[in-house]
């Protein structure tokens, strides 16, 4: 399957599973990529994210940096989900930028913060610190699972501190489960 059939049979499709249950069994990943690179469809650019993701293809990388900058909000967070599941670390710069200065839709921050910690990104650990004092219970929820994943153990203060105001259920188990693991690595 070649990247021109992918796109016309996402574009063409009346389901959007269905088309992408076909790509998954019968294209490369090399097609897949290329077809990311030159689609125009928003729905058909998100479910080419969740592929690559779902393939922890690191050939995918720079085309999902590239669509953390789109101008959907599905892509660019589908992008960001895809390269929190591949896990490398290349793209924590451009995850650091979207998260602290560009991006302001919320649900695309919780993403970009859930990734930094997914590829293991330090020097995101200020901002994602930061992020325990947002509006946003669940943007601090995510915060906080990346500082745990990141085995940040400078957060354990500030953690412990959001914790003790925090009212929002999902935030606060992800602070006492990031608490919990920081606290092991100090002994």
């Amino acid at each position: 399957m070649q990247a021109s059939d992918i796109i016309r049979l996402l574009e063409e499709s009346s389901s959007g599973a269905q088309a992408k249950l076909r790509i998954m069994a019968d294209a490369s990943t090399t097609e897949i990529v290329h077809a990311l690179e030159t689609c125009n469809a928003e729905i058909a650019r998100q479910i080419l994210c969740d592929i690559v993701g779902g393939r922890y293809a690191q050939a995918a990388v720079p085309i999902l940096i590239t669509s953390l900058g789109d101008s959907a909000i599905g892509v660019r967070s589908a992008a960001a989900d895809a390269l929190a599941k591949i896990g490398d670390r290349r793209a924590g710069p451009a995850l650091l930028e979207r998260f602290a200065t560009l991006e302001s839709e919320l649900p695309v921050c919780r993403m970009l913060a859930v990734a930094l910690g997914a590829v293991h990104y330090d020097e995101a650990i200020p901002h994602l610190m930061a992020a325990l004092r947002h509006s946003d219970g669940s943007l601090r929820g995510c915060a906080a699972w990346s500082l745990g994943h990141l085995g940040a153990t400078e957060a354990l203060l500030p953690l412990q501190e959001a914790l003790r105001h925090e009212q929002m259920t999902y935030a606060a188990e992800r602070m006492r489960e990031a608490v919990a693991h920081l606290s092991t690595l100090l002994v």
